[in-house]
């Protein structure tokens, strides 16, 4: 008798429950995942990825009938709200909208359609396949922390290890019950082949964030100093009525401008990045000039360097921040404006 009042509750505040649910795993996970190379940030997502393969084979192995079947979808449901809201922050937090976008709202849908897919969670493959994303998402960034390395061979080597990753899976469930796994192995064979072309081509188009990378701070100023172990940067002050000029950098003639960036990277990561400088000509953007210089990870604030260019045009200009296989990490555009004379300026240690 408690079961179906459990049951009944469970069906009529379904809707409020999954949302309550979703809301509640996306504010924590915000305030949780701080540093994607952190083990307990890891941990966490390691711990949904075996909750979500153990539902999965539970599901498959137990009873249409059995009490405790009644409760996986919804504990498949959480698992995999905690992954895709994990993977939407650490995602978001790497690379530019303006490149990755069509990535993001790929996890921002199923991490929003995740309140509607528990019946669809009955179905195999489509929790299969749905596995096949969120460990290949996971994969991506994390053999990167691992051995301390990006670019294109790691990538690979991700999902080869999501691949083997998913079969092992499918091996175990087909061990446990047969007769129904081994009818759908194609169908699975064929979406999980689908999605992990899908995830090379969205890579090597560069649409994938270049995870575990990201950009915390990026600003054009007049003049950068280095003292020890600080940035002394120095910009003018403009004042509170001029806030249609905050994205215009004020020069004198001859002068130069600096671009200045800190990415964060995990500690054993080193990594070749670029300034990237381009100026809007009669509408085109042509490269003008591209500094390259490594960075070493493990700082919070990030990785600090700058460049410098003279010689500029009034105008629209941008700076990209990008890897060495030309992923976006940031930009900043701006206005060059020439002045006969500077006026006051803002100093800003960094």
């Amino acid at each position: 008798m408690k079961f179906s009042r459990v049951k009944t509750f469970l069906a009529k505040h379904e809707r409020r429950l999954s949302f309550g649910a979703l809301a509640t795993g996306f504010i924590v996970d915000s305030l949780t995942l701080t540093r994607i190379d952190q083990w307990l940030d890891n941990l966490i997502l390691i711990t949904y990825l075996l909750l979500a393969g153990g539902s999965i084979s539970l599901l498959h192995y137990l009873k249409t009938n059995s009490k405790i079947r009644v409760f996986l979808p919804y504990v498949l449901q959480y698992a995999f709200g905690g992954l895709f809201s994990g993977f939407v922050i650490f995602y978001s937090r790497s690379g530019a909208l303006i490149q990755s976008w069509p990535f993001l709202i790929i996890l921002l849908f199923l991490l929003i359609g995740n309140e509607k897919f528990k019946e669809r969670y009955e179905k195999y493959v489509f929790r299969m396949s749905m596995y096949f994303i969120a460990l290949f998402s996971f994969f991506i960034f994390f053999i990167p922390v691992i051995v301390g390395k990006m670019g294109a061979s790691i990538f690979i080597l991700s999902g080869v290890v999501s691949l083997i990753a998913i079969a092992l899976l499918i091996q175990f469930i087909e061990r446990s019950k047969k007769s129904q796994a081994e009818n759908k192995r194609r169908q699975i064979s064929l979406s999980v082949i689908s999605i992990y072309i899908l995830f090379n081509i969205l890579y090597f188009t560069n649409v994938i964030p270049p995870i575990p990378l990201s950009l915390k701070d990026i600003e054009i100023y007049n003049k950068i100093e280095r003292v020890d172990n600080q940035y002394i940067t120095y910009k003018e002050n403009l004042p509170w009525y001029r806030f249609d000029k905050t994205n215009t950098v004020f020069v004198e003639k001859g002068d130069y401008i600096y671009a200045y960036s800190a990415i964060f990277a995990p500690t054993k990561i080193r990594q070749q990045i670029s300034h990237v400088w381009s100026y809007k000509n009669e509408g085109e953007w042509e490269e003008r000039n591209k500094v390259v210089f490594p960075i070493i990870g493990g700082r919070d604030g990030g990785y600090r360097g700058y460049t410098l260019k003279g010689q500029l045009e009034e105008g629209k200009w941008r700076v990209d921040v990008r890897t060495e296989r030309g992923q976006l990490i940031g930009r900043k555009t701006f206005k060059v404006e020439y002045v006969e004379e500077l006026g006051g300026q803002v100093v800003e240690v960094k």
